[in-house]
């Protein structure tokens, strides 16, 4: 019985199938006109679509900051939605045409507007794989080198700064010699970075009618070398040099065009504006500091510090920043304050650093507090003990700053002092600096301040 059973129950199955897969055909040519029309209507775009649809829709105007404030929505929300969509039409098209250039680079330099700098990398590796021709291959290593930049693989963009250089015509590309500086200097090679913009400027200025973007280069190049300069400590070279580029470059439009603009165009170095994450503050700063405009370098010089990245250069800006707050470059009008630090007396020290180290630090400062004094409330008409926690590291930098708000009977309602406590942690953080006698490990300190208070109304 085992094996007549055994023969037969195969069949069953196979006739069962044989039923199944006709009343599926059966069911797709009742439906064939209807899906027809669905492939027709572009449900399933053709890579070209894809690629057609995003390049159509990058053309459109982007949204100003006034409009999304007039619309109800985030500060580039539109703008993001819109990047986020055409991202998503190219990741598409990458996966249907996986060897297609245009794709992957149109991709890429989406992720790089978008701020996704280390995608954009592997979308723009991948592009390059496919480039053919000097018209693909030259622009494509260029915009990974951008990118490579952007992500802090300053060695990786420094290769291929070097390799389009020793291809390349080097006379032509006066460009590539100041981006290729300019990741040096973030580097910390001062020495390379300064001859590189030597060598630029020095062929920028061979042209007998040098075009807008050669003056625009050469303007960018000077403020480079200028930078230089003033990281190695040659104070009146870098200010004499600034005073060069700002004779081609009066309005500082090449710092803003290289602050704004990401660059996209693959056809001319020269549109390609581009500098390092936070280096065009330290620019800026230096410029504005030379021009005398000192309000200004300190707002760039403190967003160079604040950004976060670890550069080589933090304390050359820091530097500048106690320079221009002991010349009371921060400092308000007198009717814009509302109190003044008289006193200042380090209550306790844990740790290495002795207390008349913390105080001298405090003398040194008088003015550092000053901005925060317009943020006192209006109800506070006496003197005012301002009690501080700090934690100190081993430089004698501030590494945490704490107003005890509700310490003392000096504070109201903590919403009140919110401003004022949020400016005053700030401002130590930023400007307090303790002389150490070499590398300590951190101190806890309590300070006190006694401010004095305007009555005026």
């Amino acid at each position: 019985m085992r094996g007549p059973f055994l023969f037969v129950a195969p069949l069953a199955l196979l006739a069962l199938l044989v039923v199944a897969t006709r009343l599926a055909s059966a069911e797709l040519e009742d439906r064939g006109d209807e899906d027809r029309g669905v492939v027709d209507a572009g449900v399933f775009p053709t890579p070209a679509e894809l690629l057609a649809r995003a390049r159509v829709e990058l053309a459109r105007p982007t949204p100003t900051r006034a409009d999304s404030a007039n619309s109800g929505r985030p500060d580039g929300g539109e703008g993001s939605a819109r990047l986020a969509q055409v991202a998503g039409w190219l990741r598409q098209a990458s996966v249907l045409a996986p060897r297609d250039f245009g794709v992957h680079l149109m991709l890429a330099e989406v992720l790089l507007r978008q701020g996704h700098p280390a995608e954009a990398v592997s979308a723009f590796q991948r592009a390059c794989l496919f480039a053919r021709g000097p018209g693909q291959v030259f622009p494509c290593s260029l915009r990974l080198a951008e990118a490579r930049a952007r992500d802090g693989q300053y060695e990786g963009a420094l290769g291929e700064y070097n390799r389009h250089l020793d291809i390349g015509n080097r006379t032509k590309e006066p460009d590539l010699f100041v981006r290729r500086a300019e990741v040096m200097m973030a580097m910390g090679k001062l020495v390379d970075a300064e001859s590189s913009f030597a060598t630029a400027i020095a062929l920028l200025r061979r042209a007998s009618m040098p075009q807008e973007h050669e003056t625009a280069t050469l303007a960018r190049a000077l403020f480079g070398q200028a930078v230089v300069m003033d990281r190695d400590g040659r104070d009146r070279e870098a200010r004499q040099t600034v005073w060069r580029a700002i004779a081609l470059d009066p309005t500082l439009s090449v710092l803003e065009v290289c602050d704004s603009a990401v660059g996209e165009s693959t056809d001319r170095v020269a549109n390609l504006p581009f500098l390092p994450v936070g280096e065009v503050d330290y620019y800026r700063g230096l410029a504005q500091l030379v021009l005398g405009e000192s309000r200004l370098a300190m707002e760039a010089f403190n967003r160079f510090v604040a950004s976060g990245r670890q550069s080589p250069w933090r304390e050359r800006a820091e530097q500048h920043l106690l320079a221009l707050a002991a010349a009371g470059a921060d400092v308000p009008s007198e009717s814009a304050r509302r109190g003044t630090v008289v006193a200042a007396a380090t209550l306790e020290a844990h740790g290495p650093l002795p207390a008349p180290l913390i105080d001298a630090a405090w003398r040194s400062r008088p003015r550092l507090l000053e901005p925060c004094m317009a943020e006192v409330p209006r109800h506070v008409t006496r003197v005012l003990r301002l009690p501080l926690l700090l934690e100190i590291d081993g430089k004698g930098i501030p590494r945490r700053v704490q107003v005890q708000v509700g310490a003392a009977g000096d504070f109201g309602l903590a919403g009140d002092w919110r401003v004022f406590t949020t400016c005053v942690e700030k401002r130590v953080l930023a400007g307090l600096r303790t002389v150490v006698p070499g590398n300590m490990r951190r101190t806890s300190v309590r300070i006190e301040l006694v401010v004095a208070i305007d009555a005026r109304p």
